[in-house]
């Protein structure tokens, strides 16, 4: 049976208002780790206009430590939420690595075939990595548990997806007014926005996630 003012609560966290909302007090309460993050893969972003000769080592670092810090802040926030044993689970990168393979060809083809689909599919699997992390689910597990997370409030995430990538696309015409002459403040824009909207985007999945979760800082929030 439904307590009074549940139905409404619930309905308040299906809102883009509210996964917003919650993707600012995730990135308040774990600020220190979000900088790091966005610091670190910037500068190995921008590596390359530096050193043009380590190109390949920057790109598979890139890879490499991008894939750690979204599981390791992924994990994070779903310990905040009460959603992940502290000391119980393993990390399981190659999965996460898989994930983003598959997830990104599906989208990138769809983007390619007709726009929409892709679009589409963006939002569909936005819940994958922390249904991945929290439930220890194989890859196609994660993307289904994050087409549920998503079911109902399709246009509400992606208002709230389109908010947090503005900044990539603000960053991305910026860098097309810095003239071409100033390689490394144009390679720095890009990455430093591309990067703001990709550890955003880590905490709104989270928080896209857990708003249909029943974790322990749930419970307590809304009873």
């Amino acid at each position: 049976m439904q307590r009074p003012g549940e139905f409404f609560m619930i309905r308040e966290r299906e809102s883009a208002g509210y996964l917003l909302g919650e993707t600012a007090q995730l990135l308040r309460v774990n600020a220190g780790m979000a900088l790091a993050a966005l610091g670190a893969m910037t500068l190995i972003g921008t590596a390359p206009d530096l050193y043009p000769d380590f190109t390949s080592l920057a790109a598979l670092a890139s890879l490499v430590v991008t894939l750690v810090l979204q599981y390791e802040i992924s994990s994070a926030l779903l310990l905040h939420y009460g959603l992940l044993d502290g000391g119980g689970h393993r990390r399981r990168l190659l999965a996460l690595l898989g994930l983003n393979l598959i997830s990104g060809i599906g989208i990138l083809l769809g983007l390619i075939i007709l726009i929409l689909p892709g679009a589409y599919l963006f939002v569909r699997w936005s819940a994958a990595v922390p249904a991945l992390i929290a439930e220890e689910a194989d890859i196609s597990g994660a993307l289904g548990r994050s087409a549920e997370a998503v079911r109902g409030r399709f246009w509400h995430v992606l208002g709230a997806m389109l908010v947090v990538w503005t900044p990539f696309v603000t960053g991305l015409l910026a860098s097309a007014l810095v003239p071409e002459t100033e390689v490394l403040i144009q390679s720095l824009v890009l990455n430093l926005s591309i990067n703001l909207s990709l550890v955003t985007g880590w905490h709104l999945a989270v928080a896209i996630y857990a708003g249909r979760q029943d974790g322990g800082r749930l419970a307590e929030v809304f009873a």
